[in-house]
């Protein structure tokens, strides 16, 4: 049994996030599968949120807290999923500004991979500040 179908069960409003395509790996018809009663994909988050190809972390997580404090004001009991992938590849020189790049110091590789390396590297910093500050 899946916890969203047990909390599903017990008076929970179950949703699961994903800020992507429902039409993806059948998303929304796997979601219900699962016992979810609510699902919210990427024509729900906010658009001009973005990093790279993907909606934000920080749109996830606005939306999250968007969809808790509704349900506070319902006196209403939760069980949100949520899938981020704003660190999901590809990585690619140029996803973020040169102010907000961090350095690294690679010996033996390729610039190519090296600049890949730097993004990856920017996405675990900003998403490490979006949950500190959440």
């Amino acid at each position: 049994m899946v916890y969203c179908t047990i909390l599903g069960g017990n008076g929970y409003n179950t949703i699961a996030m994903h800020p992507n395509s429902s039409d993806y790996y059948n998303r929304k018809k796997v979601y219900s599968n699962l016992g979810f009663k609510e699902t919210i994909f990427e024509d729900e988050f906010e658009q001009d949120i973005v990093r790279g190809w993907v909606i934000s972390d920080n749109a996830v997580m606005n939306k999250i807290e968007e969809v808790y404090s509704e349900a506070l004001e319902r006196d209403e009991s939760q069980f949100i999923f949520a899938v981020t992938i704003q660190n999901h590849q590809p990585y690619s020189a140029g996803t973020y500004s040169k102010e907000e790049q961090v350095d690294i110091l690679a010996l033996g590789i390729d610039n190519v991979l090296k600049e890949q390396l730097v993004d990856f590297r920017q996405v675990l910093i900003i998403r490490q500040k979006h949950y500190v500050n959440w």
